[in-house]
């Protein structure tokens, strides 16, 4: 990846058009929440889901003050805003705040949620086309169907991780299950077969007292 100069560009810029709707968004709430602090009774509580979001992008993408948003994939630009309701549902569980997104000190990246496709050695991108993969071990999931990708620059190549949806094989029921209660001497052990056997634990007091002296040692 990405294999030409120009759909270099194109890559930089789906991380470009992520990272100005993350600073926007983010910006965007950060105002509308400072406003409900400052008289909750007229303001209201800005919604952190993606839904809502994804909504409100919808809408400032049809608005045509940017209209050069239409250039790119509806469903990768919007993806970031995903990243950033995740980032603000951890921030309200104790961790640190969402912080602003800058060309020269973040890696470009984005995330292909749904429509990323996978043909023999080549990743489709939208609105960009089929970039060639150079796996290092192969595929190793052959029969699988890949469902998201995350595409990032960093020491001055492009990466992809695919993840891949796996049907795994049935696992084997196992003959018998064993339940045991531990007492102070012995184990008792029922099966589910209906047996069940009183097992005496071993006398480990000497075998304590070697261990403790080798460790002294």
């Amino acid at each position: 990846m990405p294999g030409t100069a120009s759909k270099a560009r194109q890559l930089f810029g789906l991380a470009g058009a992520g990272r100005f709707i993350w600073n926007h968004f983010l910006a965007k709430h950060q105002a509308a929440y400072q406003l409900h602090k400052e008289n909750p009774e007229h303001h209201a509580k800005p919604s952190i889901s993606f839904l809502s979001l994804g909504k409100e992008f919808t809408q400032l993408r049809n608005s045509g003050d940017f209209p050069w948003l239409q250039g790119y994939s509806f469903t990768i630009v919007r993806a970031a805003l995903q990243s950033l309701s995740l980032a603000f549902q951890g921030f309200f569980r104790g961790k640190g705040h969402p912080r602003f997104k800058a060309r020269g000190r973040d890696q470009p990246r984005f995330t292909i949620p749904d429509k990323g496709k996978v043909k023999g050695d080549r990743l489709s991108i939208p609105g960009v086309g089929l970039l060639r993969l150079r796996r290092h071990s192969g595929n190793p999931y052959p029969e699988g169907r890949p469902v998201k990708a995350a595409v990032v620059h960093e020491c001055g190549k492009w990466y992809a991780t695919v993840c891949y949806k796996v049907d795994l094989p049935p696992s084997a029921e196992p003959e018998r299950v064993a339940a045991m209660d531990c007492n102070c001497r012995q184990v008792a052990v029922v099966y589910s077969d209906g047996t069940s056997e009183i097992r005496r634990q071993p006398d480990t007091t000497l075998l304590q007292i070697k261990l403790k002296r080798g460790q002294r040692k």
